[in-house]
């Protein structure tokens, strides 16, 4: 029984583990060239209530900021999460209203993902050492996930 607890705890952690280096490759490998170069920050990752939300940031110097953002879990068919629907965003602590330009979603049941390109006015002039928050809502139990990042 000690045995299969354990192959039980490895074989999640490998599973977590995956999740994070695709979604950092993707985040950092997957732009176009007509683009603003960007920088992605390391996942966040947060683990409430039974499902885990990986979220990245990656860094631009204009209107329109991308965020990578996975749900991951054993028990819950997550298909119907609508991201787009659920995320407030803050700069240095105020909420600030954008537009969501684009989604791309990966729906895998337990394990979805989605790329959300959001516009702002409030995105450009960002500078070193301010932070973007954001708060990702109604996931199951949890009312409130938050993320945040420095420029």
């Amino acid at each position: 029984m000690k045995n299969n607890k354990w192959v039980s705890v490895f074989g999640i952690a490998l599973l977590v583990l995956g999740s994070i280096i695709g979604i950092y490759i993707y985040a950092t490998e997957n732009k176009s060239s007509d683009t603003v170069p960007t920088k992605a920050t390391s996942p966040i990752i947060d683990d409430q209530g039974g499902i885990q939300v990986v979220a990245i940031w990656e860094k631009s110097d204009s209107l329109q900021q991308k965020f990578q953002l996975q749900l991951n879990n054993h028990s819950w068919d997550l298909n119907d999460y609508e991201f787009k629907n659920n995320i407030l965003l803050k700069k240095n602590g105020t909420e600030i209203s954008f537009s969501v330009i684009s989604e791309k979603r990966n729906p895998e049941g337990h394990h979805v993902a989605s790329e959300i390109v959001v516009e702002s006015p409030e995105f450009v002039g960002l500078q070193d050492g301010d932070e973007l928050t954001m708060i990702v809502k109604n996931i199951f139990d949890t009312p409130e996930r938050t993320f945040t990042w420095s420029y």
